[in-house]
């Protein structure tokens, strides 16, 4: 607590912030709702066409077969691989995110959610297997090379089910100076999936300044929890001289130090 001329100022429970506009939609479609507690970066439910309008595909392998368009809904759209071959090689890549940080934070843990659906079970689709991959860039003229699958790099593996929906998550981070990156789906071969829906979010505590207290926005740590320091407005300190702190938890729980 920090004190100033006697006055003590007092510490408020910080909130989540929730921001929509780093990878905007079509005005129609932004209606989907989404849990106050995390900021979203990019939401497939946003936009009525993907493929070829937002998203791109990729033939790496050369076949002529590659993902499509799926059966879904304006504003619900799905995309649809046929990876049935042996070599198949075939990405999904999403518009260019941006990661929507302040340069004050540094390593930001990010999140997606993948909805996949089995298209298929035929004896050429043996596989469940979906990979996803990150490409981060700092800035915008150096993303025109996103068809270049080389420059990469795995964030992790998603499993479908035999039957019905499955819902997943993944995390993964960006450095510092990468301001921008893509997220690739790629069917392994053997896959013929359905991705439903795909979410890319970030959770994060605001800024908050109560009195003569500020603390600075940081990142919802992934797991465990992380220390913040804060800071007293000037001609004001804690009363023994060392700058306040708080501890968060993985679930946003913030707990005075």
């Amino acid at each position: 607590m920090c004190f100033a001329f006697l006055q003590a100022a007092i510490l408020c429970t910080m909130m989540f912030r929730m921001v929509l506009g780093t990878a905007p939609g079509d005005e129609t479609c932004l209606l989907q709702p989404h849990a106050s507690d995390v900021d979203v970066l990019m939401d497939s439910f946003h936009y009525q066409s993907l493929l070829s309008t937002v998203w791109n595909a990729l033939d790496v392998d050369g076949n002529g077969i590659t993902w499509t368009s799926g059966a879904g809904s304006p504003c619900q759209q799905t995309c649809s691989s046929d990876a049935s071959a042996a070599n198949a090689n075939d990405w999904l890549v999403t518009q260019l995110i941006s990661k929507n940080v302040s340069s004050s934070v540094n390593t930001y843990p990010f999140n997606i959610s993948l909805s996949v659906t089995v298209r298929t079970s035929s004896a050429s689709c043996t596989s469940k297997l979906l990979s996803v991959y990150k490409y981060a860039v700092n800035t915008p003229s150096n993303a025109l090379l996103y068809n270049d699958t080389s420059r990469y790099s795995i964030i992790g593996n998603i499993t479908a089910a035999s039957v019905g929906t499955v819902t997943s998550s993944l995390s993964f981070a960006v450095q510092p100076g990468e301001d921008y990156f893509y997220i690739a789906l790629r069917s392994r071969p053997g896959s013929c999936l359905i991705v439903q829906h795909v979410v890319v979010f970030r959770s994060s505590v605001q800024p908050k300044k109560v009195g003569l207290l500020f603390y600075p926005e940081v990142p919802v740590p992934l797991s465990g929890s992380a220390t913040v320091p804060g800071a007293c407005s000037l001609f004001s300190t804690t009363l023994t001289g060392n700058a306040p702190m708080l501890v968060i938890s993985s679930q946003g729980h913030m707990v005075k130090q």
